[in-house]
């Protein structure tokens, strides 16, 4: 069984000195730290062996993602991985992939010098083949916000349905009267988007209304966004009756520029946002919206990183919770 031991051993230096150089700690050359590192890659250190005594798991988010959207939904999902694995005594950290992973070092060696035992990892549709390669590198990992990679079943993951609640919230829309509404997504490529558009395609097709690729926006996930949407979309000649936004930042965007704007919610235009926990209820009015629930897609991801920590999954995790549409105060009749 290759330990720390062997790697020292191999390269005639120090327990110390490998375990100094996985660490990164001072007084090691970066010549014998990529010695370290060739060596282990060649002798295949055991991640099992350099792990026995760690108790910390990995939120990990790729290079370049989600910068901007760290918020409520992070909070609440955090909150849901603590709540499940401190049970079992372990700490989180979060970990990006550009800060300090080595060309030369695979995902395993990588996370085993951040001393993690597994990950729980968010990923855009661009990120995936990093998530591939962790899972086959054979390292614990749980995707979360999406389902799953590839028709194959290769990761685990947990994920929330927002396709069926989406249309029928913009059926609710459509039977209310509105036949002009405008969609707006993440600018971003990922299954959870993709549901969502697609149960705003389903709405319309069942109601007869053709899908006018024109109405559907990509947005960054952030106020200004939402507020520049609405002055975009309330200048057209005849503009929509209803405004749908995915994010909860957008939404509280879209309802401070009606304000400034004059415009009256619902009567002048319906806004239907996106709760990733209860944002919802801190606008002012309560917005419409289609829910999810942040903390326990968090605690069920906790949970499931420790069943395969633990090697009690027989067989790839899949667990997708349903999300909700409630209808509160930014929605109603459009004028006649």
């Amino acid at each position: 069984m290759t330990s720390m031991r062997t790697v020292a051993k191999k390269l005639n230096v120090s327990a110390t000195t490998v375990s100094r150089a996985l660490n990164n700690k001072p007084g090691i050359s970066q010549a014998t730290r990529e010695q370290v590192l060739k060596a282990m890659q060649e002798i295949g250190y055991d991640r099992k062996v350099g792990l026995r005594n760690s108790r910390y798991l990995g939120f990990v988010y790729p290079p370049g993602s989600f910068k901007t959207t760290l918020g409520n939904y992070h909070a609440a999902l955090m909150g849901g991985i603590r709540s499940a694995i401190t049970s079992q005594r372990f700490d989180f950290a979060m970990v990006d992939l550009l800060s300090d992973k080595e060309n030369n070092e695979n995902y395993t060696q990588y996370f085993t010098r951040k001393e993690l035992r597994g990950v729980i990892m968010q990923a855009r549709r661009e990120d995936f083949p990093i998530v591939k390669e962790i899972s086959d590198e054979g390292f614990p990992i749980v995707l979360v916000g999406s389902q799953g990679i590839d028709d194959n079943h290769s990761v685990n993951w947990v994920a929330c349905n927002s396709r069926e609640p989406t249309r029928q919230a913009i059926e609710y829309l459509i039977n209310i009267g509105h036949r002009k509404i405008s969609f707006s997504i993440g600018n971003w490529q990922s299954t959870d988007i993709d549901d969502r558009l697609a149960g705003y395609k389903d709405a319309l097709k069942n109601a007869g209304i053709p899908f006018d690729p024109s109405l559907v926006y990509r947005l960054n996930p952030d106020v200004n966004a939402g507020m520049g949407l609405i002055h975009q979309i309330m200048s057209h000649q005849t503009p929509p009756t209803a405004a749908v936004f995915t994010n909860p930042y957008a939404t509280f965007g879209a309802l401070r520029a009606c304000r400034e704007m004059k415009i009256k919610v619902p009567e002048d235009l319906s806004i239907l946002g996106f709760d990733d926990y209860q944002t919802r209820f801190m606008a002012n009015p309560v917005y419409s919206s289609v829910c999810q629930d942040a903390y326990e897609l968090g605690y069920d991801a906790g949970t499931a990183l420790l069943q395969v920590i633990n090697g009690k999954n027989t067989q790839p995790i899949e667990i997708i919770r349903e999300a909700v549409f409630e209808v509160h105060e930014t929605t109603g009749a459009p004028r006649s």
